[in-house]
């Protein structure tokens, strides 16, 4: 069967909020890769949205995103560097960890604010030591590596610090990324493998023309490969089942 999980970026990459006239005060600037967290009025607006996700979806699972946080406004905004990235950061999160933990729901983030690709990146954001107090040793972990050939030292050094599930993302346009990370997901014990598509899809989410004619077909391979990755060949992975 198919389970929805619910991605709703937080902080960073945050282009949700250009489809919302009354959101763009809330963005750093005309930045769209993040929001204002020194701006009061952005926590109600974000716990309202994902109140709002939760309510429709009742889901198990809830990604938050929080990858690539230094590319957005955040490191870059004069009130946001007057104070301390650390505590703004978790506490626009504490309120939204606390809902998830009240309503069960297991949280998802990416792993390179805080891991890097296998060497801590401190300099990103929280040291790594204290993040499992912080965000909850339940917390899955979304490890991308776009390499083509990727290795599994990055799942050593996230279970090292108290996290035992993860998962792995392979990037939808590097054949030997797809072909190798879902074995090293299988290998380590995640929970699973997510197709990227980040590159064909734009920032402003109109695409007349998606899905794209080969979408579906490619989607249903890359699925049955990942499923029975330790059992079948990527050259011979059958499209009809």
């Amino acid at each position: 069967y198919l389970e929805v999980i619910p991605s709703v970026q937080l902080i960073s990459h945050t282009r949700w909020m250009k489809n919302h006239h009354d959101w763009q005060n809330l963005r750093e600037g005309n930045n769209d890769n993040g929001y204002c967290l020194s701006n009061p009025a952005v926590q109600p607006v974000v716990e309202q949205l994902v109140r709002d996700v939760i309510d429709l979806l009742k889901p198990r699972y809830f990604h938050i995103g929080l990858d690539e946080i230094e590319q957005g406004g955040l490191p870059a905004c004069p009130k946001c560097k007057a104070g301390n990235l650390e505590e703004l950061m978790f506490a626009h999160l504490r309120p939204i960890l606390a809902m998830f933990n009240e309503k069960g729901i297991t949280p998802i983030i990416y792993q390179d604010q805080f891991f890097g690709f296998g060497e801590p990146c401190v300099q990103r954001g929280l040291p790594i030591e204290k993040l499992p107090e912080k965000i909850g040793k339940n917390t899955i972990i979304n490890t991308w590596e776009y390499w083509h050939f990727p290795s599994s030292a990055l799942a050593e050094t996230i279970r090292n610090h108290g996290f035992e599930s993860l998962l792995y993302m392979s990037f939808a346009i590097s054949t030997d990324n797809c072909q190798n990370l879902p074995k090293i997901a299988a290998q380590v014990g995640a929970k699973g493998n997510i197709l990227a598509y980040w590159s064909m899809i734009p920032a402003t989410f109109d695409v007349p023309d998606w899905p794209l004619p080969d979408f579906y077909p490619s989607f249903i391979a890359q699925a049955n490969y990942c499923w029975n990755v330790l059992d079948i060949e990527f050259s011979r992975i059958p499209i009809d089942g």
